[in-house]
């Protein structure tokens, strides 16, 4: 789109460098919940589908989804 500059195209600084620190958070996390957590929230898949490709239930998947939150919440303040 010619109407939009290449300033306005970049989100800001701040949201850049969060993004940056949340990647860090994530790659810190095992192989596998890493996986789980690229399958929910980057290819949002449901849980059941989740769970049918990690061969686990889906309760497992909400479960170990909430405790990966919690510990990626966590780690985000204990960083900042």
């Amino acid at each position: 789109d010619s109407g939009t500059s290449l300033l306005d195209s970049i989100a800001d600084e701040d949201d850049w460098q969060r993004r940056l620190e949340l990647r860090d958070l994530i790659s810190r996390l095992s192989a596998p919940d890493r996986r789980l957590m690229l399958l929910r929230h980057v290819h949002c898949l449901s849980q059941a589908e989740t769970a049918k490709l990690l061969g686990l239930t889906q309760v497992q998947v909400s479960r170990r989804e909430r405790e990966l939150k919690c510990r990626l919440k966590q780690d985000w303040y204990d960083e900042t």
